[in-house]
């Protein structure tokens, strides 16, 4: 999708089952994010709807089942298949994204607006639109059924019956292929066949049925399918309830649209590794600045041992990904303060990343896939503690967001997932994870951020991420800046508090105190709790005019003090039995070492023994 003076503002391709990529930098900086959104939505809708569409994504299986198994001839040959096929679709995709876009904004803001959405589009994509003025211009027809005809009639001209001896025949060269498409089955063509038909108000129904089996029969024979067993890409759901149970009543068909959209959604990308637009330099800059990005696997590598640096700067006043080639050493002995990852590079299993080593600064996993965040939180549940943070509230009328978050004992390892804002609603709703979530104008967003330490070191770290995300300067004086935009409120938090003093550590501290989740590493404890947050401050008691807290060996001693105190100490209400666990302890070990602690070592006789941070250390640490 391009318009005038505009660099192309999304894409889709038939990559992993088809994928969505919108530009989020330059869709928010021209306010286009819905219909850039809209259009590629409907370029996945057809694919998913046609026999061709179909095919190409039959092929795509093929294509990386068989780069999976290093086949590099038969993926060579797939390719070849696809872009011939693909290529021919390309016409009728533009038409009907072009011109359902515009029905979609006409329907849903208005005639005006899509007037001037028409008017800012180039000529090439003007004339897509107007190949369907017929139907478009027609001010008899609703556009709900303006939509329907124009579905209609793209969907029969790339309604190719593929089972069909004559189009598996010709699969057999690109000669044969070429010439297939040359004459009336041109998808082309056949648009324009479709659309005579629809002048003559002449029916276009079609006999154009699928034959699965007998198409895989006939690719496996000509050794086009070589890697596929059973594996299909995933059938419309109403075609795989009505064959088993006939035809679907309205309630299915209307839970199947919601969930197909849902599936679409979960296909869309805000940033995508993959189409990351990279100049290689030369030499590789003296400095990376405040991070870079280490990547491993990459086509563009020509030495094995390597990894591929990619950083962002401004090369004549232009936002431009650079990169090139080294060992990692080269970045073991620079200022960097923080080293970024692709999500597709971590190991999940052992929650680390895959190829580098222990790293000296914070690491930063990019996410572009919804199922990658969606799994990785869902591990970080299972296995630990959450922080996670949205840039704005639930109710924020937001298209586009980013989600933060990481493991409570892991400061060093911070995810970052660009997303639309309705699918951070729906990893929230699906997970149950509302109290944990808090916004970037609450301060306990820094909790997420403390491994860069101070207020300055945030905001310069904000400023690297949404550079790099949106390929923006992120320059926090101008206001138009797409990434100063999407990063306002949370910029804002980071000021409110820049010159307040505060000694070093202190968010680390901060963030490493327990959860009312957190598992005693062996100790527990009562500590005071005020909105559900953690306040830092111990129950205890005076001893010779000095605060002493307590440790207790278990919950049930802790439970039990805590319900005999609450009847001479109202104020123990607000105090909540916490386990003290190894982060926390080495965290705050050297403050701690300050303070007198005792344990107890029988509740029922009100028995407890002062005991040396060493004492505690050995049986927290062994």
């Amino acid at each position: 999708m391009q318009y005038e003076n505009v660099n192309i503002l999304g894409s889709y391709s038939l990559r992993d089952g088809g994928n969505i990529n919108i530009f989020m930098g330059k869709n928010l900086a021209s306010g286009t994010e819905v219909n850039t959104y809209i259009h590629e939505l409907f370029h996945m809708h057809l694919t998913n709807s046609s026999s061709l569409g179909f095919f190409l994504l039959l092929l795509e299986k093929e294509y990386n089942l068989a780069s999976g198994a290093e086949d590099m001839n038969h993926c060579e040959k797939i390719k070849e298949l696809s872009e011939i096929i693909f290529n021919r679709t390309v016409y009728v995709q533009e038409v009907y994204a072009n011109s359902q876009e515009l029905l979609w904004i006409e329907n849903n803001l208005g005639s005006d607006i899509a007037e001037k959405v028409f008017n800012l589009k180039n000529k090439d994509y003007k004339d897509y639109c107007n190949k369907m003025r017929i139907i478009t211009s027609n001010k008899k027809l609703k556009i709900e059924r303006k939509k329907y005809l124009i579905d209609k009639i793209c969907l029969y001209a790339l309604g190719i019956p593929i089972s069909s001896d004559k189009f598996i025949s010709t699969l057999k060269s690109r000669q044969k292929l070429h010439h297939y498409f040359s004459g009336d089955l041109h998808p082309k063509k056949r648009l324009d066949i479709a659309l005579e038909k629809y002048s003559r108000n002449e029916d276009l129904k079609e006999e154009n049925t699928i034959l699965i089996n007998y198409l895989l029969s006939g690719l496996r024979d000509l050794e086009i399918i070589k890697y596929f067993d059973k594996e299909l890409p995933e059938l419309n759901e109403v075609i795989q309830w009505s064959m088993k149970n006939g035809t679907p009543d309205k309630s299915e068909v209307r839970n199947w649209i919601e969930l197909n959209q849902k599936k679409m959604d979960e296909k869309i990308k805000l940033f995508d590794f993959y189409n990351l637009k990279v100049e290689r330099v030369q030499e590789l800059p003296e400095g990376f600045g405040f991070g870079v990005f280490v990547i491993k696997n990459c086509l563009n590598i020509h030495n094995k041992k390597n990894f591929y640096f990619i950083s962002h700067s401004l090369i004549k006043s232009n936002s431009t990904y650079v990169s090139n080639e080294a060992p990692y050493g080269i970045i073991e002995n620079s200022d960097i303060k923080v080293i970024g990852i692709s999500s597709y590079e971590y190991d999940l299993k052992k929650m680390k990343s895959s190829y580098l080593n222990e790293c000296k600064v914070p690491v930063v996993v990019l996410i572009d896939n919804f199922n990658h965040a969606k799994e990785i939180i869902k591990r970080i549940l299972n296995e630990g503690e959450l922080f996670i943070g949205d840039l704005y509230g639930q109710n924020a009328n937001n298209f586009s967001t980013v989600l933060f978050f990481r493991e409570r004992t892991d400061p060093e390892t911070i995810f970052v997932f660009p997303t639309l804002k309705k699918l951070s609603i729906r990893i929230i709703k699906e997970l149950e994870i509302s109290q944990e979530l808090v916004f970037s104008n609450d301060k306990y967003f820094k909790r997420i951020l403390s491994a860069f330490g101070d207020e300055l070191d945030m905001l310069e770290f904000i400023q690297w991420i949404f550079g790099f995300i949106m390929q923006s300067s992120c320059n926090f004086t101008e206001i138009d800046d797409p990434a100063t935009k999407l990063s306002f409120d949370l910029t804002k938090t980071m000021m409110n508090n820049i010159f307040e003093i505060n000694e070093p550590g202190h968010y680390r501290r901060w963030a490493s105190l327990p959860t009312k989740k957190t598992l005693a590493q062996p100790y527990y404890s009562l500590m005071e709790f005020k909105n559900g947050r953690n306040t830092g401050s111990f129950y205890g008691f005076l001893y010779e005019s000095d605060h002493v807290i307590i440790f207790f060996t278990n919950k049930i001693d802790a439970l039990n003090y805590k319900a005999r105190m609450l009847r001479i100490d109202k104020s123990i209400q607000q105090f909540h039995v916490v386990g003290i666990d190894k982060h926390f302890w080495n965290t705050h070990k050297k403050i701690l070492s300050k303070i007198k602690i005792c344990v107890c070592i029988d509740h029922a006789l009100d028995i407890v023994i002062l005991v040396t941070v060493n004492y505690l250390d050995n049986k927290i640490n062994s």
